[in-house]
């Protein structure tokens, strides 16, 4: 419960909200989706696991 607590409440802090596309769902019914895998892990992501940083947001150098 704890993980679902702290979602919620990262979506009531974005800064800009972002709708539920339901219908992406339907996709995945009568075979329409192509079988298919994949996994990738971002750099950003190897950064920040190497900076031991709290966030993203501290290892993007393309800041807005």
């Amino acid at each position: 419960h704890k993980l679902f607590l702290e979602e919620q409440t990262a979506k009531k802090d974005m800064l800009v909200p972002h709708a539920v596309n339901f219908d992406y769902l339907d996709i995945f019914k009568d075979n329409q989706f192509p079988a298919c895998s994949g996994c990738a892990l971002g750099v950003d992501r190897l950064f920040a696991l190497a900076l031991n940083a709290k966030s993203l947001a501290d290892v993007n150098i393309c800041k807005t």
